[in-house]
Protein backbone atom coordinates (compact mmCIF):
# COMPACT_ATOMS: atom_id res chain seq x y z
CA UNK A 1 0.00 0.00 0.00
CA UNK A 2 1.19 3.64 -0.85
CA UNK A 3 0.50 6.10 1.89
CA UNK A 4 -0.35 9.30 -0.25
CA UNK A 5 -1.24 12.23 2.30
CA UNK A 6 -2.89 15.52 1.38
CA UNK A 7 -2.41 18.75 3.74
CA UNK A 8 -3.34 22.32 3.00
CA UNK A 9 -1.93 24.50 0.58
CA UNK A 10 -2.33 28.02 1.30
CA UNK A 11 -2.19 31.39 -0.58
CA UNK A 12 -2.55 34.25 1.64
CA UNK A 13 -4.40 32.06 3.93
CA UNK A 14 -6.41 30.65 1.54
CA UNK A 15 -6.80 27.37 -0.28
CA UNK A 16 -5.00 27.57 -3.35
CA UNK A 17 -7.53 26.17 -6.00
CA UNK A 18 -4.25 25.07 -8.50
CA UNK A 19 -3.47 22.75 -5.28
CA UNK A 20 -7.06 21.27 -5.43
CA UNK A 21 -7.24 20.85 -8.79
CA UNK A 22 -3.71 18.94 -8.65
CA UNK A 23 -4.72 16.86 -5.53
CA UNK A 24 -8.08 15.55 -7.12
CA UNK A 25 -6.00 14.63 -10.34
CA UNK A 26 -3.83 12.77 -8.06
CA UNK A 27 -6.60 11.40 -6.07
CA UNK A 28 -8.40 9.98 -9.26
CA UNK A 29 -4.73 8.06 -10.71
CA UNK A 30 -4.61 6.70 -7.20
CA UNK A 31 -7.47 5.52 -6.88
CA UNK A 32 -7.56 3.91 -10.44
CA UNK A 33 -4.54 2.11 -9.08
CA UNK A 34 -5.74 1.01 -6.25
CA UNK A 35 -3.15 2.38 -4.10
CA UNK A 36 -5.88 3.44 -1.02
CA UNK A 37 -4.02 4.81 1.68
CA UNK A 38 -5.41 8.49 1.36
CA UNK A 39 -4.40 10.54 4.57
CA UNK A 40 -5.51 14.26 5.98
CA UNK A 41 -4.19 16.31 8.09
CA UNK A 42 -6.28 18.61 10.66
CA UNK A 43 -4.50 21.75 10.88
CA UNK A 44 -3.94 23.92 14.22
CA UNK A 45 -6.73 26.22 13.51
CA UNK A 46 -9.51 23.19 13.62
CA UNK A 47 -8.09 21.97 16.78
CA UNK A 48 -11.84 23.06 18.69
CA UNK A 49 -14.46 20.38 18.52
CA UNK A 50 -16.99 21.67 16.51
CA UNK A 51 -14.41 22.55 13.61
CA UNK A 52 -12.73 19.21 13.33
CA UNK A 53 -16.05 17.34 11.63
CA UNK A 54 -16.69 20.50 9.45
CA UNK A 55 -12.64 20.85 8.63
CA UNK A 56 -12.68 16.96 6.56
CA UNK A 57 -16.04 17.44 5.14
CA UNK A 58 -15.26 20.32 3.04
CA UNK A 59 -11.93 18.59 2.41
CA UNK A 60 -13.67 15.63 1.42
CA UNK A 61 -15.95 17.86 -0.91
CA UNK A 62 -13.68 19.83 -2.62
CA UNK A 63 -11.57 16.49 -3.33
CA UNK A 64 -15.19 14.44 -4.35
CA UNK A 65 -13.96 11.96 -2.00
CA UNK A 66 -16.73 10.16 0.54
CA UNK A 67 -13.99 9.31 3.57
CA UNK A 68 -10.36 9.27 3.82
CA UNK A 69 -8.12 6.50 4.86
CA UNK A 70 -6.57 8.30 7.97
CA UNK A 71 -6.87 11.55 9.49
CA UNK A 72 -4.43 12.67 11.23
CA UNK A 73 -4.31 15.63 14.02
CA UNK A 74 -1.14 17.32 11.99
CA UNK A 75 0.34 18.86 15.92
CA UNK A 76 -0.55 18.61 19.25
CA UNK A 77 -0.98 22.80 19.84
CA UNK A 78 -3.91 24.43 18.90
CA UNK A 79 -3.83 27.59 16.99
CA UNK A 80 -6.49 30.58 17.02
CA UNK A 81 -9.50 29.55 14.57
CA UNK A 82 -9.55 32.01 11.61
CA UNK A 83 -8.78 33.06 8.01
CA UNK A 84 -4.96 32.79 9.01
CA UNK A 85 -3.39 29.52 8.70
CA UNK A 86 -0.60 30.56 11.47
CA UNK A 87 -2.30 33.64 13.20
CA UNK A 88 -0.19 36.32 14.42
CA UNK A 89 -0.82 39.56 16.88
CA UNK A 90 0.77 42.96 15.77
CA UNK A 91 4.41 42.10 16.84
CA UNK A 92 4.34 39.18 14.78
CA UNK A 93 3.79 36.50 17.46
CA UNK A 94 1.57 33.30 16.97
CA UNK A 95 -1.84 33.65 18.76
CA UNK A 96 -2.19 30.04 20.00
CA UNK A 97 -5.62 28.60 21.26
CA UNK A 98 -6.09 26.81 24.56
CA UNK A 99 -7.93 23.10 23.67
CA UNK A 100 -7.76 20.10 25.34
CA UNK A 101 -6.33 17.45 22.91
CA UNK A 102 -8.50 15.09 24.19
CA UNK A 103 -11.68 16.96 23.05
CA UNK A 104 -10.14 16.87 20.04
CA UNK A 105 -9.23 13.57 19.76
CA UNK A 106 -13.29 12.92 20.63
CA UNK A 107 -13.88 15.23 17.72
CA UNK A 108 -12.02 12.79 15.59
CA UNK A 109 -13.44 9.06 17.11
CA UNK A 110 -16.91 11.57 15.63
CA UNK A 111 -15.27 11.60 12.12
CA UNK A 112 -14.60 8.00 12.42
CA UNK A 113 -18.10 6.81 13.74
CA UNK A 114 -19.78 8.58 10.87
CA UNK A 115 -17.39 6.83 8.48
CA UNK A 116 -15.70 9.98 6.76
CA UNK A 117 -12.14 8.42 7.90
CA UNK A 118 -11.48 4.93 8.20
CA UNK A 119 -8.86 5.65 10.98
CA UNK A 120 -7.81 8.33 12.84
CA UNK A 121 -4.29 9.27 14.32
CA UNK A 122 -1.98 11.92 15.68
CA UNK A 123 1.58 13.77 13.98
CA UNK A 124 4.66 15.05 16.50
CA UNK A 125 3.06 13.94 19.42
CA UNK A 126 5.52 13.01 22.98
CA UNK A 127 4.92 10.43 25.16
CA UNK A 128 2.85 12.92 27.88
CA UNK A 129 0.15 13.89 24.82
CA UNK A 130 -0.10 10.42 23.45
CA UNK A 131 -0.34 9.23 27.09
CA UNK A 132 -3.60 12.00 27.70
CA UNK A 133 -5.41 10.39 25.00
CA UNK A 134 -4.49 6.81 25.35
CA UNK A 135 -5.20 7.10 29.35
CA UNK A 136 -8.43 9.15 28.65
CA UNK A 137 -11.48 7.43 30.40
CA UNK A 138 -13.85 5.61 27.83
CA UNK A 139 -11.57 5.90 25.12
CA UNK A 140 -13.14 3.83 22.21
CA UNK A 141 -10.19 4.25 19.64
CA UNK A 142 -6.36 4.43 19.88
CA UNK A 143 -4.56 6.43 17.19
CA UNK A 144 -3.51 3.95 14.61
CA UNK A 145 -0.25 6.06 14.41
CA UNK A 146 2.21 9.06 15.23
CA UNK A 147 3.49 10.20 12.10
CA UNK A 148 6.82 11.97 13.58
CA UNK A 149 9.68 13.96 11.61
CA UNK A 150 12.64 11.59 13.20
CA UNK A 151 13.30 8.37 14.67
CA UNK A 152 14.16 9.94 17.51
CA UNK A 153 10.76 10.03 19.24
CA UNK A 154 10.78 6.36 18.41
CA UNK A 155 10.59 5.89 22.64
CA UNK A 156 7.41 7.62 22.68
CA UNK A 157 5.67 4.61 20.49
CA UNK A 158 6.35 1.45 22.69
CA UNK A 159 3.00 1.15 22.70
CA UNK A 160 1.26 -1.78 21.00
CA UNK A 161 -0.16 -1.52 17.90
CA UNK A 162 0.71 2.32 17.36
CA UNK A 163 2.52 2.32 13.82
CA UNK A 164 5.70 4.75 13.25
CA UNK A 165 4.48 6.80 10.42
CA UNK A 166 7.45 8.14 8.89
CA UNK A 167 7.11 12.28 7.99
CA UNK A 168 8.60 13.68 4.76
Amino acid sequence: CIFFQCSLAFNQGKISQYYVKETKKLTNILIHHNFNCLSFQLWCIFHRPELVRPSLEDSLKKLQLDYIDLYIIHFPTALKPGEEIIPTDEHGKTIFDTVDICATWEAMKKCKDAGSAKSIGVSIFNRRQLEMILNKPGLKYRPVGNQVRTLSLFSFCYYPLLILLPRV
